[in-house]
């Protein structure tokens, strides 16, 4: 990416075009001509090296940290003082016109930003926004591109954004060449041609020494005669001449040499690292229909690869000294390595890339140019140089100008953001909004509606209470801050009851206090506020000021109060409380807050956390007593209900237990280890479930909605790391296992209503009903039909039964040939690339047991079903089945499906062949590669010639004389892995697309 956007920037008619591209004006981040124009300003204005993050991701690519190779006074000098006054009065790539979008996948618009960049920026160019423009993703992002395909895909992209503008023909005009491919008769007047456009050239360097051999290799005329004669209509088949001429040569040639290519000796693609020269001045009027021009090209860039096919390092050179013929010329060469950029000489830019030997050091060199750009002679000025007064257009300026300072607002912000913090401001309103477990939503700290205020560490406490009384009351009031609120700190506890190892859930609540005293006049918030974000909790009251409190005897309580008619809670208010004082002292101020009457009967219950509410049973006892309140600290809890008209179905402990064991679920099918043939996939089952429920229950419920029978329904323990179904329950654990157990809610991980997740269930439905599968025998097999097809399925036969149970298990579910046998057989095959072969076949009265012991390990080996072939019905004395295997050169790199072929003694192998053939039904062509070899024991025995009168020795192909199956001989199908692909290639490898 970064060698091909230096080469472009410096091609700077088409910087001038990307600048006048239409870019929309959205703040979108999709905007690749928008990011374009960013880079290239950046690229023109910057003393440093310029990064195109945000023309990366304008590609829709998720990330890709490199960045443009200038160091800071080098690219002052090489690019502004050498460049700046050469150039065109204004970059087409400022040109295009572009929306005024921050479009993320506008590439036009990262194209403009990362020129931008490059040329007034002072930092890095990366690439990151460019990528991100493109619409790639991660592994596009990071995967190592061809850099002729993606100049090729960016140009097209680029020229497709400068349709119906001003520089619509600027991409063409400046690399698009024409070339006439050609078939003329040598015996007759007649000639069929078709002139084409291009814009690189890909060249052939294999056996080529320089660009000119390659050049005339590619106009090599190709004989068509005898048998390959050409059609020419009329005059009937005609010897003739076929080949390509070029008609003109575009301004900027791109040159692809093909190092890398793929070698069929060795099935792999491979680098080609042979000496090939190129000039730095490269005369092509040979290869031009006599048009009168002069097609003389000067070396600009050479773009060198260092390493083999599967990685290396990238840099480019740049000739930053050309200039038009009849000026004072010295080459000035830069090389461009990463982010930094040093000046080289000329051997180091061109000699020292052609490749091959290295007479300066020994061995071969894996460091050599791969793209070569060169410049029309006679266009050099009107390509790369511009006037003295560089213009790029003012709303880019603006734009990218705006950008760069909030990019450097919010790096200022990062960089002092430790000496910050952020609160959030709490009050009695925000509590009665709030109608769940505890006091608050616990995602008030992480996601909410309430403002975030950030403020200083540094700030002493009065300045704090100064600040919140501005924020919150009138600035105009004369009371003192510390007379009209207190200020408390939220801080999450948990509580354990004595004697117990087990904690209940966490709580929220405002536990400790900041106050506004003499003592803390000088304290500041770095000292009380330990978190990054913070809860405040505004204590106000009613009242013309608040009541005092003292901290050594007195507690803050919170009070909610349950609505036996709506059975639903409201948070009331707050109150102090004497820790020695009885509650009843305080039942008149519950009543006031709650809007009762005067002398109504209340009942009390403390809410320690979601899972711990307990009653109050004495009012008349100091709340300091024991199983009073179990927690004597600020912060508490209280919930208040009228004893009058509350009963043991209708009170709050009830209701807020209902609450919490009522939990939210998705029941999902889980077929992955009990595969069926034909199963069918239910949707997910959302609903509400019991904690308590027993797995009776359960399943009953699950039953009713997928309407199954409940006792045939499998229950699985699930992950809780990834929700995947790890362990299926037994049918004694179905009897004493409740919703909690199954969901692995109790000891330390407890469920939490305030989180509001949705629990996994995973359930099966079973052929058989649960109960029985005790005396059952849980198999996975595979099933192939005529085809070859393989198919898994899960059976359970009765663990004292036969091979003869399983088949007759799995024929339920086969699928047989129309005009087949309909007898089936269980074969032990392997299944690594190791054994993938066909061993034996199982005798009907083997046991279920031993078949269950040898396909234990279902990666290894398995047992497959299959309809047994006419001809393999009887198999006599003189006839053997012998097992068929596909490798790939290396018999430890086997593929495919193995199967059994019978063959007679003394067969012509010739049939064999034959019979293999129409079985795997390939074309000959392709057959025509397959290689068989005799192996026995992983090793290749000999390869036998299958066209010849050799025969089939029963005797070298039978396996009673060998000691286990492992080493029992097979033959070998050695062919090419195509669900591989070629070696050496990558996996993952696809072609470039620019998505936006």
């Amino acid at each position: 990416m970064n060698s091909i956007l230096q080469t472009l920037y410096f091609t700077t008619k088409l910087r001038k075009a990307v600048y006048d591209m239409p870019v929309s004006q959205d703040d979108s981040e999709n905007n690749v001509a928008l990011a374009m124009q960013r880079v290239f300003y950046d690229l023109q204005h910057s003393d440093r090296p310029v990064g195109t993050k945000k023309l990366t991701k304008s590609f829709g690519w998720d990330s890709l940290e490199t960045f443009m190779q200038h160091d800071v006074q080098e690219l002052c000098r090489v690019l502004l003082d050498n460049l700046e006054s050469k150039m065109k009065k204004s970059p087409a790539v400022y040109d295009m016109p572009v929306s005024q979008d921050d479009s993320e996948n506008n590439v036009a618009l990262a194209m403009q930003r990362v020129f931008y960049d490059l040329q007034h920026s002072d930092r890095p160019v990366g690439t990151k926004k460019l990528t991100k423009s493109f619409g790639w993703d991660s592994l596009e992002t990071f995967m190592q591109h061809d850099v002729q395909e993606l100049c090729r895909v960016l140009l097209d992209n680029l020229e497709s954004k400068m349709k119906k503008s001003p520089v619509e023909d600027t991409i063409p005009n400046l690399f698009r060449g024409v070339m006439k491919s050609y078939i003329r008769c040598t015996n007759v007047s007649f000639e069929s041609s078709k002139e084409e456009p291009f814009y690189d050239i890909q060249l052939n360097i294999k056996g080529k020494n320089n660009i000119m051999q390659s050049f005339r290799e590619y106009v090599q005329v190709e004989r068509l005669d005898g048998e390959n004669k050409y059609d020419a209509g009329d005059y009937g088949m005609q010897p003739a001449e076929k080949g390509v001429k070029f008609v003109s040569f575009p301004p900027v040639l791109h040159l692809q040499l093909m190092r890398f290519q793929y070698d069929a000796t060795l099935d792999a693609n491979v680098k080609i690292n042979d000496k090939f020269a190129f000039p730095d001045k490269l005369c092509l009027n040979e290869f031009v229909e006599g048009n009168g021009e002069d097609y003389t090209y000067c070396l600009h860039a050479v773009l060198v690869h260092s390493g083999d096919f599967h990685g290396g390092h990238y840099v480019v050179f740049i000739n930053t000294g050309l200039r038009p013929p009849g000026e004072k010329y010295k080459p000035k060469w830069c090389k461009f390595d990463d982010d930094v950029v040093s000046r080289a000489t000329v051997r180091e830019a061109v000699m020292a890339n052609y490749g091959g030997d290295d007479g300066e050091s020994t061995g071969r060199t894996y460091t050599n140019a791969y793209m070569l750009v060169y410049v029309r002679q006679t266009c050099i000025d009107d390509v790369l140089c511009q006037n003295e007064n560089l213009q790029v257009p003012a709303h880019l300026v603006q734009r990218f100008e705006n950008e760069r300072e909030e990019e450097n607002k919010k790096k200022k912000e990062k960089q002092e953001a430790h000496l910050y913090t952020e609160i959030v401001m709490v009050t009695d309103e925000h509590l009665a909004s709030y109608n769940g477990f505890d006091l608050v939503d616990p995602k008030l700290l992480d996601d909410t509606g309430l403002p975030r205020e950030k403020i200083e560490k540094g700030m002493t406490i009065p300045q704090l209470y100064d600040y919140v009384k501005h924020k919150l009351f009138s600035s105009d009031d004369d009371i003192p801050a510390r007379e009209m609120f207190r200020i408390w700190k939220f801080e999450e506890t948990t509580y354990k009851d004595e004697g117990s190892i087990m904690s209940a859930l966490p709580r929220l609540r405002p536990t400790s206090l900041i106050p506004h005293s003499e003592e803390t006049q000088e304290k500041t918030l770095e000292a009380v506020l330990e978190n990054d974000r913070n809860l405040l909790y505004i204590e106000t009251t009613a009242s013309s000021s608040l009541r005092s409190y003292n901290e050594n005897s007195e507690m803050l309580m919170f009070l909610k109060y349950y609505d036996e008619e709506s059975r639903s809670l409201r948070y009331v208010g707050h109150f102090i409380v004497a820790y020695r004082q009885c509650m009843s002292a305080y039942t008149s101020e519950c009543l006031k807050l709650i809007g009762l009457p005067e002398g109504t009967p209340l009942r009390f219950y403390e809410e320690v956390a979601p899972d711990r509410i307990r009653l109050i049973e004495s009012l008349g006892k100091p709340l300091c007593a024991d199983n009073t309140v179990v927690e004597v600290s600020d912060g508490g809890l209280l919930i208040a209900e009228r004893a009058d008209r509350t009963n043991e179905t209708n009170n709050a402990k009830l209701h807020l237990d209902t609450l919490y064991n009522t939990i939210d679920i998705e029941a999902v099918a889980n077929n992955d280890s009990f595969v069926s043939s034909h199963a069918e996939v239910d949707p997910p089952i959302t609903g509400t479930i019991g904690l308590n429920w027993t797995m009776r229950q359960l399943v009953d419920y699950i039953g009713k909605e997928i309407n199954y029978d409940p006792a045939k329904i499998l229950l699985w323990r699930v992950s809780p790391f990834n929700d995947r179904a790890t362990q299926f329950l037994t049918d004694a654990q179905c009897k004493v296992l409740r919703v909690n157990g199954l969901l692995g809610l109790a000891g330390a991980q407890l469920h939490d209503p305030r989180r509001n997740k949705r629990y996994r269930v995973v359930y099966t439905k079973m052929p058989i009903p649960i109960a029985d599968m005790e005396r059952k025998r849980q198999m996975k097999i595979q099933m192939m039909d005529e085809k070859m097809n393989i198919t898994e399925i899960t059976i359970f036969p009765e663990k004292t039964g036969t091979v003869r149970d399983i088949l007759e298990e799995a024929r339920r579910e086969f699928k047989f040939a129309p005009n087949g046998t309909g007898k089936l057989r269980l074969v032990y095959v392997g299944q690594s690339s190791q054994s993938m072969r066909a061993y034996m076949i199982f005798k009907e009265e083997t046991s279920v047991m031993e078949v269950f012991q040898k396909t234990m390990t279902p990666s290894m080996y398995m047992g497959r079903v299959e309809e047994v072939p006419q001809d393999q019905l009887v198999v006599r004395s003189n006839e053997y089945l012998v097992p068929i295997a596909h490798f790939d050169k290396d018999p430890g790199r086997m593929f495919g499906v193995p199967f059994f072929l019978k063959v007679s003694n003394d067969e012509l192998l010739s049939s064999v062949r034959e019979r293999i053939q129409n079985r795997l039904e390939i074309p000959e062509k392709e057959y025509e590669k397959y290689k068989f070899a005799l192996i026995s024991s992983s090793r290749v025995v000999r390869y036998l010639d299958m066209t010849s009168n050799g025969r089939v020795n029963l005797a070298e192909l039978g396996h009673a004389h060998v000691a286990s199956l492992a080493t029992s001989p097979y033959l070998g199908l050695d062919h090419m892995n195509k669900s591989r692909g070629a070696r050496g290639s990558h996996a993952a490898e696809k072609a470039i697309v620019i998505h936006n």
